[in-house]
């Protein structure tokens, strides 16, 4: 298994789920940099809260973009876009 930078896990939970807060306290304290988001949902998060899940997905990974060095000012960077429509 390839080894993922602390910073780019992301943990999701439902407020009436399986996991146990214990349980996501031992993650997050054996993967520094992660973050935990708690929705209201089961523990089909994905299925209970979809746009509320859709919402922590984009947040995180707007965290974690490439800038698109194609429209870049010339000796500069600008922040790029993911090409992932957000509809």
């Amino acid at each position: 298994m390839a080894h993922v930078p602390g910073d780019w896990q992301l943990l999701v939970t439902g407020t009436r789920g399986i996991v146990e807060r214990d349980e996501v306290v031992e993650f997050l304290r054996r993967t520094p940099g992660a973050r935990h988001e708690e929705l209201v949902a089961g523990h089909n998060v994905e299925r209970d809260a979809p746009d509320a899940l859709a919402r922590v997905l984009r947040e995180h990974l707007d965290g974690h973009r490439e800038p698109d060095r194609r429209d870049a000012p010339p000796g500069g960077s600008r922040t790029g876009r993911w090409a992932l429509s957000s509809k």
